[in-house]
């Protein structure tokens, strides 16, 4: 399960109302497995990676959470995007984006757009969260029909 931070909200709604949230939440969240976005929030210290099971699911077997995650990017675009997100943090931007291959269990090569926010401790990133978008059928539609 991916944490995020609690925002307090001056919100009306009574504890009845959100039973019948939880049954569209969870209905979405099966939804979000047919879409090709997948969610992520990657812990840079110890680089332990959390993903959803939309995430999971678009890896297939390939899916380990303890493994980080440049290890889920195709080893031809590893560097390239270890440097990317190295100069992202030291920049100090709190946005990244990036296109790479990725490794399924699949045969086939799968793009994935990344875009995520990096957060940071004392000015030190610590956090990247963010979404994994599976782009491999648009960059084919672009390929096929030219710019």
């Amino acid at each position: 399960m991916i944490w995020f931070p609690h925002r307090s909200t001056n919100s009306t709604l009574s504890s009845s109302d959100f039973q019948h949230v939880k049954p569209s939440i969870q209905h979405g969240l099966l939804d979000l497995k047919q879409t090709g976005v997948g969610v992520f929030d990657w812990c840079l210290a110890t680089n332990h990676l959390q993903i959803s099971d939309s995430y999971r699911h678009l890896l297939g077997e390939a899916a380990n959470a303890e493994m980080g995650l440049l290890s889920y990017i195709h080893p031809e675009h590893r560097s390239k995007a270890a440097r990317e997100i190295r100069q992202a943090a030291s920049q100090g931007l709190r946005r990244f984006e990036g296109m790479y291959r990725m490794l399924s269990s699949t045969e086939k090569t799968q793009v994935f757009l990344l875009r995520a926010n990096l957060y940071r401790d004392n000015g030190q990133p610590v956090r990247m969260v963010g979404l994994a978008i599976d782009v491999t059928n648009i960059l084919k539609l672009v390929l096929h029909f030219g710019d």
